[in-house]
């Protein structure tokens, strides 16, 4: 924080501003994801008669991305077609991620097919977009048409489509387009690259083959390498592994130093104006109106769950609406939120875009932080 206030200062303190020292103060809240302070430096770039340039107008669509700025990022696209930026890819493919994160997909997927020109970071971007939203298929489609039009991947797009394959559990596609960066494109992997892999293997069951990936690896395994193993051994409860002297120095190591996973946080935008949310959030000026509303809530959850409950056990006799009820999918549902072993991160008191939900108005934009995702609700 010390940063931007001395940057600020200096800012401040500069008798002529060009065009570059506006967009560097933009671009710099714009990355910290203070979109409003990022918005009125823009705002004040133009009160002061310095035009904003196609970098400036991407530094802050980058932030509407990050932040779910969807509005404001809508506004940025009508403000760069009207200043001559509209065929410009690099703006382009900014906007097609902000759409993206904000879960637009059909906005980005009709921007990406209007583009007269396409890059490598378009078709990656796409490819990334997909993925984050669930369009795995779509993912895998954009690939091969990119490859087909002559395009070589690099080690960002193969990133994004070994995401995509790992949100989709597709293992046999992951190790394919592992093995394609590596022997037909020769790209090193980086450790991104195994730490997606290993957690696609941990995430199917193959945990051995996991940890024959983490001793073959040429560079030494990071903290995200050797977080996917642990959760693959919790999940399928290998303990064997869980309890290998390699895995287990690594975590002692980690609790000595004190290494914690930063809290997640979470924005929504209201009325044009972002609003951050942290778990168990009690700093925001509405919060006890938040809290109140959250706690009827809960109230009223535990006697839907009651209800479900008494259902469940009414017609588990009945063999034809049993056998709708009771199937695996609406039982996981039903235990997720009625057992007390139900997980922090599932308990709706903790939960921060529940927080969220509860202070805005529809329709919301939210954007979590920890994983670089928006939800829309």
């Amino acid at each position: 924080m010390w940063r931007y206030r001395l940057c600020r200062q200096l800012f401040e303190s500069m008798l002529w501003r060009t065009c570059v020292s506006w967009t560097a103060m933009i671009s710099g809240y714009a990355d910290k994801g203070d979109i409003d302070e990022a918005l009125a430096l823009f705002s004040g770039m133009e009160a002061a008669g310095e035009k904003p340039d196609m970098v400036t107008v991407v530094s802050l669509l980058s932030g509407c991305g990050q932040t779910g700025s969807l509005e404001l990022g809508r506004w940025l696209e009508n403000y760069a077609l009207s200043n001559g930026f509209g065929d410009c890819v690099r703006v382009s493919n900014v906007l097609i991620d902000m759409y993206m994160k904000c879960g637009c997909i059909n906005n980005a997927i009709i921007l990406f097919y209007s583009m007269p020109q396409k890059t490598v970071v378009s078709f990656t971007t796409m490819i990334s977009g997909c993925a984050l939203n669930g369009e795995i298929v779509e993912a895998l489609n954009i690939f091969f048409r990119m490859v087909k039009l002559g395009l070589n991947p690099n080690h960002i797009t193969f990133l994004a489509i070994l995401q995509a394959c790992n949100h989709a559990g597709f293992l046999e596609k992951g190790l394919e387009f592992f093995d394609l960066m590596t022997k037909e494109y020769h790209i090193d992997p980086g450790l991104e690259h195994y730490s997606c892999i290993i957690d696609l293997l941990g995430r199917c069951g193959k945990v051995k083959e996991a940890l024959k990936l983490v001793k073959k690896m040429p560079a030494k395994p990071d903290a995200g390498v050797w977080g996917g193993l642990l959760h693959a051994c919790k999940i399928h409860h290998n303990v064997e592994i869980g309890r290998w002297d390699g895995v287990s120095r690594v975590r002692g190591l980690m609790k000595c130093k004190g290494v914690r996973k930063s809290p997640g946080q979470s924005h929504i935008e209201v009325n044009g104006k972002n609003h951050r949310f942290s778990v168990e959030e009690r700093f925001h000026p509405e919060c006890s109106r938040i809290y109140e509303t959250l706690g009827v809530l809960v109230f009223t959850v535990t006697i839907a769950q009651n209800i479900i409950a008494e259902i469940l056990n009414y017609w588990k006799d009945t063999q034809e609406t049993a056998s709708i009820l009771m199937r695996p999918q609406i039982i996981g549902t039903f235990k997720k939120f009625v057992t007390p072993q139900a997980r922090k991160e599932d308990r709706i008191e903790f939960h921060a875009h529940r927080l969220m939900k509860i202070f805005g108005e529809t329709p919301i934009i939210m954007a979590k932080v920890c994983r670089k995702k928006i939800f829309t609700s």
